[in-house]
């Protein structure tokens, strides 16, 4: 072998290298890049499913406010305050089902009608925290009932058995 291929061996070996680690983060990067847009289009169908159902649900003449009052629910808070939060709270005022505060992890960067903190702050007990965030409900319940100690309900759950 002649000296100029030895000593390009290093060089073609470095470049090697680079291309196959390069590959690999951005067979990683590709991977997130796609598990979040997996799961941007979880939330979008459920966003759409119970926005469908609650639509149905006016249809049919039946609203929130009356589905919370059979259930004894007096005062709620609302856990999510983006549109479907929003939404909610919009929908309960004069409904006879008080919004006592909203609970959001961006509480600070929210202007909406009501008092919003943030999941680790005290919080006044309520009747019941209705989550709009039904993507992360599960854990948003477990956390909630510990801290709470009253009924979470999935916003999803509400509109179906309204």
């Amino acid at each position: 072998m002649n000296n100029t291929i030895k000593n390009a061996l290093p060089f073609v070996g470095g470049v090697i290298t680079g291309i196959l680690t390069g590959e690999m983060t951005l067979g990683k990067t590709r991977k997130n890049t796609i598990s979040r847009m997996e799961e941007d289009d979880m939330k979008f169908h459920e966003f759409y499913e119970i926005l469908l159902q609650w639509v149905h649900m006016h249809n049919e003449g039946k609203t929130i406010g009356a589905y919370l009052q059979e259930c004894g629910y007096r005062t709620v808070a609302i856990y999510g305050m983006k549109e479907l939060g929003e939404e909610l709270l919009y929908e309960l005022a004069g409904s006879g089902v008080e919004v006592k505060y909203a609970i959001d992890k961006n509480a600070d960067e929210l202007y909406v009608e009501t008092d919003v903190y943030r999941p680790d702050e005290e919080l006044e007990p309520v009747d019941a925290v209705i989550v709009t965030a039904v993507h992360w409900f599960d854990g948003i319940e477990k956390d909630m009932k510990v801290k709470l100690g009253c009924p979470v309900l999935s916003l999803g759950d509400v509109v179906y058995n309204a």
